[in-house]
């Protein structure tokens, strides 16, 4: 690991997991195995964690003289990680449930047919 920006890093990856966690898993439940959110949200914690850590002493980080590390950083990534999270929530495209999908695409992307030979 590279440790270069870390509570940046963190927040990133914060932010991508909760997305996924609210986009995908959360209407699975709790648990992994039926593809719940579990495992999105140990990711995010364990990114949090690292958020409020320094990154060591083989870091880019330390190598450059960054000291980001504490509790201001940490819960500025958490905050950061979950204004992420909302920003790409709230401009995600919802397909719609019928089958209506193949109606709405330009028709560069439509599927198709093969020729008859």
């Amino acid at each position: 690991m590279l440790g270069f920006l870390t509570p940046f890093a963190a927040a990133g990856i914060v932010g991508v997991m909760l997305n996924a966690i609210a986009a995908v898993h959360l209407r699975n439940g709790l648990w992994n195995t039926s593809g719940g959110v579990e495992l999105p949200l140990v990711y995010a914690a364990a990114a949090a964690a690292l958020g409020f850590t320094e990154p060591g002493t083989l870091s880019l980080d330390r190598l450059f003289g960054f000291h980001l590390a504490g509790t201001a950083y940490g819960a500025g990534a958490l905050v950061a990680g979950l204004v992420a999270a909302l920003i790409m929530l709230a401009a995600r495209r919802r397909t719609p449930a019928t089958g209506q999908q193949a109606q709405h695409r330009p028709e560069s992307t439509r599927p198709r047919e093969k020729a008859r030979a």
